[in-house]
C-alpha cells in the first residue's frame, strides 16, 4: 500500500491490494485506488495508515466468514475455501491518555513542563485512549501554537510521551513522526528598565513582589525562583543549581544584595522553600502564572520591537547591569550559569552604571510605593 499524487488536482491517492467476496462465497484479490482528496502529504500519510488498518480488519472478517460458510455448507460440490483463521490482537488493558504520564515515568523522568503540556493536550483530545490518536488530530491541536518554537517544543513533548509509552499503548507508529517541524523565528526577551520594574513591584503583592526582587538582584529564572530553598542561602550567598543546567550538576553562587536580604528576612517561613507559604511543592500553579501575566499587562510592561517581555526579562536586566558595570565576563558566566560568552551576549545590553554586584544602586522601592 502506498500513496501517489494523481491528476492535475494534486490530490493523493492510496493504492493497495484488498480482498473481495465472490457470489459463490470464495475470496479473490483486487487492486484498489482510493482518492484521499488532500494535497497535504502529512494528512495523506495519516489517512493511508487509517485505511490500511481498516482494510486489515475487513480482510480478516471476510476470511472468517468464508471459513464459517464452508463449515456449514453440506453440498459436496461446494468449491473449497482455504481455512484461514482471523487473528485479532487483544490487549487486556488499553492505555488512557490521562494515565500516559504514569506509564512514561517508568522509563524516564517526567519534567514539570512535560506534565503540564501533556495534561493540557490530553484534556483537548476528543478520544480517551492513546492508540486512538492520529497525526491529523495532533496536527490540528498544534495549529493553535502560532510561533514556531512553541509549536516544535509541544510537538516534541507529545512525541516523547508517545515514544515512552509505545509498549503499553500498542502503537505501531508514533503519529508525531508524520508531522514536520516548523521554522523557528523566535525573538529574545528584552531587559526591563528601572521604571518598568518599579511599576511591577508597586502593583504586585507577595509572593510575586519578592519574586520580582529576587530575579532583579540575582538573574534567576522563574522556575529557579520558585524552587529556591532556605538552606541555599548561607553567609550572604545564594548557592543554587538551575533547573536548566541540573543535568550538568553546575551550581551558581550569587551574593545577596542588602536590599534583597531585607526582603527575604521579612518573608514568612513555611517548609524548605523560600516561597513555601504560597508554593509548598516549589511549583507555580496556573492561577499564579495567569496573575503574573495580568500584572505585566496592567502595568503596561509589554513586548515591543526590541524584544518580548516576560519574567525572565529580569534576567536580561541583571546581566546587562553587570556587564555595564565592568564585571569580567568569566565572573558573569559564573553568576548566571552560562558556559560561553556567546550565550551571555544574548542577555547583555549596554546600560550606564559603574558599580559591581553588591554596590549596584538599589531601586527606590519605598518611594515608588508611596506614589
Amino acid at each position: 500500500m502506498a500513496i501517489r499524487k494523481r491528476g492535475k488536482s494534486g490530490f493523493y491517492s492510496a493504492c493497495f491490494r484488498g480482498i473481495r467476496e465472490r457470489p459463490d462465497g470464495s475470496l479473490a484479490w483486487i487492486s484498489r485506488e482510493v482518492n484521499l482528496h488532500t494535497s497535504d502529504p502529512v494528512t495523506a500519510a495519516a489517512l493511508d495508515v487509517q485505511l490500511r488498518e481498516r482494510e486489515r480488519r475487513h480482510s480478516a472478517m471476510l476470511r472468517a466468514r468464508a471459513f464459517a460458510r464452508q463449515l456449514m455448507d453440506d453440498s459436496p460440490d461446494a468449491p473449497p475455501v482455504a481455512a484461514v483463521t482471523a487473528t485479532v490482537d487483544h490487549r487486556p488493558r488499553r492505555l488512557r491518555l490521562d494515565a500516559a504520564l504514569d506509564a512514561a515515568e517508568k522509563y524516564a523522568t517526567v519534567s514539570d513542563t512535560m506534565r503540564r503540556v501533556w495534561s493540557r493536550f490530553a484534556r483537548s483530545m476528543p478520544v480517551r485512549y492513546v492508540d486512538e490518536l492520529t497525526a491529523p488530530m495532533i496536527h490540528n491541536y498544534l495549529d493553535q501554537y502560532a510561533r514556531g518554537k512553541t509549536y516544535n517544543n509541544v510537538r516534541s513533548i507529545i512525541g516523547r510521551v508517545l515514544s515512552l509509552t509505545r509498549m503499553e499503548s500498542g502503537l505501531d507508529r508514533i503519529p508525531t513522526d508524520l508531522i514536520p517541524t516548523r521554522r523557528s523565528e523566535s525573538r529574545h526577551q528584552r531587559p526591563l528598565s528601572v521604571d518598568e520594574f518599579l511599576r511591577l513591584y508597586a502593583a504586585a503583592a507577595d509572593p510575586w513582589r519578592t519574586a520580582l526582587l529576587i530575579a532583579w538582584h540575582t538573574g534567576l529564572r522563574q522556575k529557579d525562583v520558585a524552587t529556591l530553598r532556605w538552606c541555599e542561602i548561607r553567609s550572604g550567598v545564594i548557592t543554587h543549581t538551575p533547573g536548566k543546567t541540573a543535568r550538568f550538576g553546575r551550581a551558581v553562587e550569587i551574593p545577596v544584595h542588602p536590599q534583597l536580604a531585607a526582603a527575604l528576612d521579612a518573608l514568612p517561613r513555611s517548609g524548605d522553600y523560600v516561597f513555601g507559604a504560597w508554593w509548598p511543592d516549589g511549583r507555580i500553579p496556573d492561577s499564579g502564572r495567569r496573575a503574573l501575566a495580568f500584572l505585566f499587562m496592567s502595568c503596561g510592561v509589554v513586548s515591543d520591537s526590541s524584544g518580548i517581555v516576560n519574567f525572565n526579562s529580569l534576567r536580561d536586566s541583571f546581566v546587562s547591569r553587570l556587564d555595564a558595570a565592568g564585571i569580567p565576563r568569566h565572573a558573569i558566566r559564573g553568576l548566571v550559569g552560562h558556559t560561553s560568552d556567546e550565550t551571555t551576549d544574548l542577555y547583555s545590553h549596554d546600560l550606564t552604571t559603574a558599580r559591581r554586584i553588591l554596590d549596584l544602586p538599589a531601586p527606590p522601592l519605598d518611594c515608588h510605593s508611596e506614589k
